[in-house]
């Protein structure tokens, strides 16, 4: 049986829900629930990055993330495995080093199928971002892309992705909301004018500070704690209608992140 590796970085865990929730919705991947022992006993690639405080290289205590892990359904001579892998938060010096453990613990990366990478661009430009992962990457892959969406051929397939679109400033939640405009329209409008119905004064009243792209994730948020009360935004992601194939039919930087992942993947 031949298995295809990929693995795929992301920076956050509403991220790392969303490139989930694509796999299942709209790649039919089945996630994997099994445990520590079919990983090891398979000898799958996937088995270093089960959490210990002892990695195989690095500071004796960082622990190493789980990852989610998604499977073709129909497991036949030759299959998927795709690995989604969250790094720590912090400023962008400190997620490359996090990411550079990553790819330390395997032991053999040849095995990689593909390796992508998607990040928040945030305020930083998508290209700035590009070029200051792939100069690191080089100690891996010295053919990393130097065009952002763009998928190597080679092996392993290589890629990188800035949320929102790989051009504009911002974050996931600027993606959301424009899905959530198409299956959630009522919410949304609800939800945008209870969040600007604060005012500067009562802003600073209730000592509200948000950071830039914040009004995004506590509109996405307000819809998700409509839905069910104590839903985070990453627990909506995966469990709501925010992905779907009219999402992704209407909203075209969905379909276009959605596109770079079935080139990556190679799924047709």
């Amino acid at each position: 049986m031949s298995i295809k590796y990929a693995l795929i970085i992301v920076e956050g865990s509403h991220d790392q829900a969303f490139v989930s929730s694509i796999l299942q919705k709209l790649f039919n991947l089945k996630e994997f629930n099994g445990n520590k022992e079919d990983l090891i006993q398979s000898k799958s690639l996937w088995r270093y990055f089960i959490p210990n405080y002892n990695p195989n290289r690095g500071k004796f205590h960082v622990r190493l993330n789980t990852p989610s892990i998604f499977n073709d359904k129909e497991v036949q001579d030759e299959f998927l495995s795709v690995a989604i892998y969250r790094i720590e938060g912090g400023d962008l010096s400190h997620r490359i080093d996090s990411l550079m453990r990553v790819l330390r613990n395997i032991d053999d990366d040849s095995e990689l199928f593909a390796f992508g990478i998607v990040v928040d661009a945030d305020k930083k430009s998508p290209e700035t971002l590009l070029q200051n992962y792939s100069e690191e990457l080089k100690e891996f892959f010295d053919n990393f892309p130097t065009q952002l969406g763009i998928i190597t051929n080679d092996s392993p397939r290589l890629g990188m992705y800035v949320l929102p679109n790989n051009r504009d400033e911002g974050v996931l939640e600027k993606l959301l909301y424009q899905c959530g405009i198409v299956a959630y329209p009522k919410c949304i409008e609800k939800a945008e004018n209870y969040v600007n119905s604060f005012t500067e004064e009562e802003r600073w009243n209730l000592k509200i500070k948000w950071k830039p792209f914040d009004k995004d994730k506590a509109i996405i948020a307000s819809v998700a704690s409509v839905f069910k009360p104590g839903f985070t935004n990453t627990v909506s992601i995966k469990a709501n209608k925010w992905i779907s194939e009219e999402t992704y039919n209407q909203v075209d930087d969905l379909k276009q992140f959605v596109d770079f992942l079935k080139d990556l993947l190679n799924k047709t």
